[in-house]
């Protein structure tokens, strides 16, 4: 199992793109929100852990949204009835789409059905409620599914599936190398500065209001005092052979340098799909390059020098070193398992 990590807006979305193709590894399509799952409530019953997984995550691929009022009924009930679910993701799957992949080149509605279909049979067996087996089954429902749909897509025995983590506490990484021992990670790192720039034009892409100095203190110093905070304990990640450390910027100047280094890290022989993003396959130009072309672009690596304000770098410049010097980056503070 490879979880491909980092923090937000730091290039793990275009990691996993370019690992998509590769003969050697499945590749969950989706952010899946795994960790999630393990760190509810250890103690819930097996019908809640499998009610949680399926409706709870806020995975792409489940039935969110769609599912809030029979999520409800199910609740009152306190059952998990595998026949009235069954019919629910059935009649979902004809709906559900996997962004970036258009209708007419990708059957939708046959991956969903038969994705649904596998997992559900898989966690019936699960009657102890344990949340790697879920984990594990969502995957061998992946298999099913995309060898039905994509049947010229090669893919080996490594699993791989990509979720930006938010604060480095304790347990935040333990659990995925407790459950799979033979575990890696390559975690994402990228300039403060770019992500905080790239988080401002992402709202900005979603419709909602982007904070701003001038025009909401508050609001930005909210992010930025969260994004300094980050880039000083993504120091602390102990230095261990399952986990490698990859700056976006490298990535994006030195795909096949940096590809290369990530495939022998892993274990893995490096391929040109390497350089290739895709998803199931299926060329994808990467959120990151703005042109619109299937093709790795460095071109946004410095916008935010002429884009956030003087006012703004000294801002982010002053709680980066308040975030240091307050003692946030303490390599032994924080410990691992691994």
């Amino acid at each position: 199992m490879f979880w491909l990590s980092g923090h937000t807006h730091s290039g793990t979305t275009l990691l996993q793109s370019l690992l998509d193709g590769h003969p050697e590894c499945l590749v969950y399509p989706v952010e899946p929100y795994f960790y999630a799952s393990f760190s509810r409530d250890s103690t819930a019953s097996p019908v809640a852990v499998n009610r949680n997984f399926l409706f709870r995550l806020r995975n792409r691929l489940h039935p969110t949204r769609e599912s809030i009022a029979f999520r409800a009924e199910l609740e009152e009930q306190g059952t998990f009835d595998v026949e009235r679910i069954s019919a629910f993701l059935q009649d979902v799957a004809k709906d559900k789409k996997i962004a970036k992949i258009k209708s007419d080149r990708f059957d939708h509605a046959t991956f969903f059905r038969i994705y649904y279909a596998e997992l559900l049979a898989e966690m019936q067996t699960n009657a102890g409620g344990d949340r790697k087996f879920n984990v594990d089954a969502a995957f061998k429902a992946l298999q099913a599914a995309v060898a039905a749909t994509v049947p010229e897509l090669s893919f080996g025995p490594h699993m791989v599936f990509k979720q930006p983590v938010g604060q480095l506490r304790h347990g935040a990484l333990d659990w995925f190398f407790e459950s799979w021992p033979e575990g890696k990670m390559v975690f994402m790192t990228r300039n403060p500065y770019a992500r905080i720039w790239s988080h401002m034009r992402h709202e900005a892409d979603m419709g909602r209001s982007t904070v701003r100095w001038s025009t909401d203190r508050a609001g930005f110093l909210k992010v930025v005092r969260s994004y300094a905070q980050d880039h000083v304990l993504s120091r602390t990640l102990p230095r261990t052979d399952k986990i490698l450390k990859v700056k976006y910027e490298d990535l994006a100047t030195r795909p096949e340098d940096i590809m290369k280094r990530v495939c022998g890290f892993l274990g893995i022989d490096f391929h040109a799909c390497c350089l290739e993003p895709s998803v199931f396959g299926h060329a994808s130009s990467p959120s990151t390059n703005r042109t619109g072309k299937n093709t790795i672009n460095a071109s946004s690596l410095h916008k935010w020098k002429d884009n956030l304000t003087a006012a703004e770098k000294a801002v982010i410049a002053y709680h980066i070193a308040r975030a240091s010097a307050r003692g946030i980056y303490r390599p032994n503070s924080v410990r691992w398992s691994i």
